[in-house]
Protein backbone atom coordinates (compact mmCIF):
# COMPACT_ATOMS: atom_id res chain seq x y z
CA UNK A 1 0.00 0.00 0.00
CA UNK A 2 1.38 3.26 -1.04
CA UNK A 3 1.84 6.01 1.25
CA UNK A 4 -0.39 8.91 0.49
CA UNK A 5 0.58 11.72 3.52
CA UNK A 6 1.46 14.75 2.01
CA UNK A 7 4.78 16.75 2.47
CA UNK A 8 6.01 19.92 2.11
CA UNK A 9 9.30 21.80 2.72
CA UNK A 10 11.12 24.49 0.88
CA UNK A 11 14.11 24.60 -1.97
CA UNK A 12 17.29 26.78 -1.61
CA UNK A 13 15.76 29.23 -3.24
CA UNK A 14 12.66 29.46 -1.00
CA UNK A 15 9.77 28.08 -3.26
CA UNK A 16 7.55 25.40 -1.33
CA UNK A 17 7.46 22.17 -2.81
CA UNK A 18 4.86 19.55 -1.90
CA UNK A 19 4.89 16.12 -2.58
CA UNK A 20 3.55 12.45 -1.27
CA UNK A 21 5.38 10.27 0.55
CA UNK A 22 5.08 7.33 -2.14
CA UNK A 23 6.16 9.90 -4.49
CA UNK A 24 9.68 11.07 -2.72
CA UNK A 25 10.46 14.14 -2.45
CA UNK A 26 11.39 16.10 -5.92
CA UNK A 27 14.63 16.01 -7.23
CA UNK A 28 14.80 19.32 -8.78
CA UNK A 29 12.65 21.97 -7.53
CA UNK A 30 9.76 22.94 -10.75
CA UNK A 31 9.69 26.78 -10.21
CA UNK A 32 13.65 26.72 -10.20
CA UNK A 33 13.85 25.02 -13.35
CA UNK A 34 11.41 27.32 -15.14
CA UNK A 35 13.22 30.02 -13.66
CA UNK A 36 16.67 28.70 -14.88
CA UNK A 37 14.95 28.24 -18.13
CA UNK A 38 13.83 30.80 -18.69
CA UNK A 39 16.79 33.02 -17.90
CA UNK A 40 18.81 30.40 -20.76
CA UNK A 41 15.98 31.61 -23.12
CA UNK A 42 16.54 35.63 -22.39
CA UNK A 43 20.38 34.84 -22.63
CA UNK A 44 20.08 33.07 -26.07
CA UNK A 45 17.75 35.88 -26.87
CA UNK A 46 19.96 38.70 -26.27
CA UNK A 47 23.09 36.82 -27.83
CA UNK A 48 21.15 36.79 -30.73
CA UNK A 49 20.51 40.22 -30.81
CA UNK A 50 24.03 41.09 -29.91
CA UNK A 51 25.72 39.27 -33.01
CA UNK A 52 22.99 40.75 -35.10
CA UNK A 53 24.28 44.26 -33.97
CA UNK A 54 28.01 43.19 -34.96
CA UNK A 55 27.09 41.70 -38.74
CA UNK A 56 24.84 45.11 -38.97
CA UNK A 57 27.81 47.21 -37.55
CA UNK A 58 30.36 45.16 -39.96
CA UNK A 59 28.03 45.92 -42.89
CA UNK A 60 27.73 49.57 -41.95
CA UNK A 61 31.73 49.40 -41.70
CA UNK A 62 31.72 47.62 -45.15
CA UNK A 63 29.78 50.26 -46.44
CA UNK A 64 31.55 53.52 -45.44
CA UNK A 65 34.86 51.94 -46.27
CA UNK A 66 33.91 51.66 -49.96
CA UNK A 67 32.04 55.06 -49.92
CA UNK A 68 35.56 56.43 -48.83
CA UNK A 69 37.20 54.74 -51.18
CA UNK A 70 34.84 55.97 -54.51
CA UNK A 71 35.16 59.22 -53.13
CA UNK A 72 39.07 58.92 -53.33
CA UNK A 73 38.24 57.97 -56.90
CA UNK A 74 36.02 60.71 -57.64
CA UNK A 75 38.15 63.28 -56.03
CA UNK A 76 41.96 62.06 -57.14
CA UNK A 77 40.91 59.89 -59.93
CA UNK A 78 44.06 57.95 -60.80
CA UNK A 79 46.53 59.89 -59.19
CA UNK A 80 45.82 58.08 -55.52
CA UNK A 81 43.44 56.17 -53.50
CA UNK A 82 42.76 57.30 -49.69
CA UNK A 83 42.98 54.99 -47.12
CA UNK A 84 41.17 55.16 -43.64
CA UNK A 85 42.60 52.82 -41.46
CA UNK A 86 40.57 50.98 -38.21
CA UNK A 87 42.74 53.28 -36.15
CA UNK A 88 40.96 56.65 -37.81
CA UNK A 89 44.25 57.37 -39.58
CA UNK A 90 44.60 58.33 -42.82
CA UNK A 91 47.29 56.76 -45.96
CA UNK A 92 47.14 58.25 -49.59
CA UNK A 93 48.76 55.63 -52.03
CA UNK A 94 50.41 57.28 -55.24
CA UNK A 95 50.38 55.18 -58.25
Amino acid sequence: MRCEFPLSTRCANGHPQKWKCHNGSPATCPKCERERKATKQADAAQAKIREQREAERRRYQQEMTQLEEWMARLTFGNKGTHAVQKDGTSNWFHY
